[in-house]
Parts: C-alpha cells; structure tokens; sequence
C-alpha cells in the first residue's frame, strides 16, 4: 500500500518529474554551466547562479540528489503546487550560489567551481519538512529535525575538503526554512470554501493543493 501511494504521488508530480528529466539531460550533455568562485564573472553572468544546480559531474552525486528530489519534491508539489516547487528549488540554488561566490570572493580563492543540485534539493527538504500543509516528517519527529540535522552536518563540512560546498547547503537550508515558515503564515480566507472552489473553477481541481482538496471533501461530507 505504501509503494501505491508513493506511485501515485509521484505520478501526479509533473513539475518534479520534468524538473529531474531536465537534471539528468544536463548530466549527459555537460554544458559549462558550474559557478566560479569569481565574484565579478559571476556578477556579468548572473544566471549561473540559478543553472549551476541542474549540472553534476559524478553520477553518485546525481543519484543522491534525484533520489532525494524524487521523494521529498514530489510529496511537496501534491500538498502544495508545481510552482512553489520551482520557486523554492531555485531560490535555495542562488541561495547558495551566493553564499558560495560572496565567500569565495572573500578569502580570495576564485580558482573553485561549484556545480549540483544539492544546495537546490535541500532548499525542497527543508520547505517539505516545515511547511505545514505537506504533512511529512522523517520518523514522526520535529519539522526541524531535517533542517537541523542538515545544519550541523554542513557547519562540520565547512572545517573539510569542501568548504564551498557546504556553505551552498547552508544557503540551501535557509531558503527552504524560511519558504516554509512563510507559508505557515495565516492568510485571510484563503482557505474558505468559496475561495477554493472559485480557484477550481479557474484553474481545475489539479491546481488544488492536499490542504486545500481535504477542506473541499470535508466540507461536502459535512453538507451531506
């Protein structure tokens, strides 16, 4: 029954199947898309700071990134939407882009590059675990124990071989935190009936987050 509806959730994840169809088309054609440690490069092609996370160069470093972007974006994009997806998957990469670049630029080491979409999928991680609406949490415990595990794990990795890149997973963690603490956010009659199902009415009811299908049966069982 599990493998059903993790099936079943993942299937109705257009965004996150594209979103990993395109991660691994990049990782057959490697374009030089990676992010220099070069403040002022970066600042006259600010795209890389975005594209940078759709490139790997190591096929474990793929497999763990899709793995984790498969089970954690998909749950995501059914309980909220295909573009809060996108948008917390690219916020966390410029995100720690930046952290990287500033850094880099910093202490003078503008020799390094960064490329993969970890800083990316742990933005999704982070926005799944403490965004109410998904409803996920890893073994039952605090929405924060992802975020913080993945914290400490970072500032360890800053005094190791790969300094840049765990700073990007800093930023990483930030984005998503704050995605999903801005979503917990009460807003005014956003989820009344009428407002959801006007929302159907213009964009379908595949346009409906979880949270907003679950007040929709609720409400007509209490009506029947």
């Amino acid at each position: 029954l599990l493998m059903l509806k993790a099936f079943r959730i993942l299937s109705d994840s257009t965004a996150t199947l594209a979103l990993s169809a395109l991660i691994i088309a990049v990782f057959f054609i490697s374009p030089d898309i990676s992010l220099g440690g070069d403040w002022y490069a970066t600042a006259s092609e600010p795209w890389r700071l975005a594209a940078y996370s759709l490139l790997h160069n190591r096929p474990q470093h793929l497999v763990i990134n899709l793995a984790l972007l498969l089970s954690f974006g998909s749950r995501y994009e059914t309980s909220t939407s295909a573009l809060r997806l996108l948008v917390v998957f690219i916020a966390g990469g410029i995100m720690g882009g930046t952290l990287f670049a500033a850094a880099s630029a910093a202490s003078g080491n503008t020799s390094v590059t960064l490329c993969g979409s970890s800083a990316a999928v742990i933005a999704v991680m982070c926005a799944c675990q403490t965004d109410r609406r998904s409803g996920f949490s890893v073994w039952g415990l605090s929405p924060f124990f992802v975020p913080i595990l993945l914290t400490l794990d970072s500032i360890m990795g800053l005094f190791g071989s790969n300094t840049g890149g765990s700073l990007a997973h800093i930023g990483g963690i930030i984005a998503g935190v704050a995605a999903g603490l801005l979503a917990n956010r009460p807003s005014t009659g956003s989820n009344h009936p009428g407002h959801i199902i006007g929302k159907a009415e213009r964009s379908g009811y595949s346009s409906l987050t979880g949270e907003e299908r679950d007040i929709l049966f609720n409400q007509n069982s209490t009506e029947k």
